[in-house]
């Protein structure tokens, strides 16, 4: 299941992939993309930056960028970085399987 940070990471990084190499850009500027308020990007974008797909620049130039070419990012690293790890050990020795454990942070 998706969460709204894992949709709002993936349209932030969508909308910096068509950027192409372009110059970094603002919190502000990348609110506008999924209309949400500056500080709920730079939210995720804080998180994006701890998982590796992007870097952010402060200063007169401050805004954030991709770190990657944009077809090195998977939607898992988004996930990833917005979810946690998905682990493969929810399944018993028994054999019975608790799938509400097959997440975590």
């Amino acid at each position: 299941m998706r969460t709204q940070t894992t949709i709002t990471a993936m349209q932030m990084l969508a909308c910096l992939a068509l950027r192409g190499n372009a110059a970094p850009v603002p919190p502000r500027r990348i609110a506008r993309y999924p209309s949400a308020s500056p500080s709920y990007p730079a939210k995720i974008a804080s998180m994006l930056v701890k998982a590796g797909p992007l870097s952010v620049r402060h200063g007169a130039h401050r805004g954030a960028a991709l770190r990657r070419p944009p077809d090195s990012i998977t939607l898992y690293d988004v996930y990833v970085a917005c979810e946690g790890r998905i682990r493969g050990d929810f399944c018993l020795p028994s054999g019975a399987c608790r799938p509400s454990a097959s997440f975590t942070r």
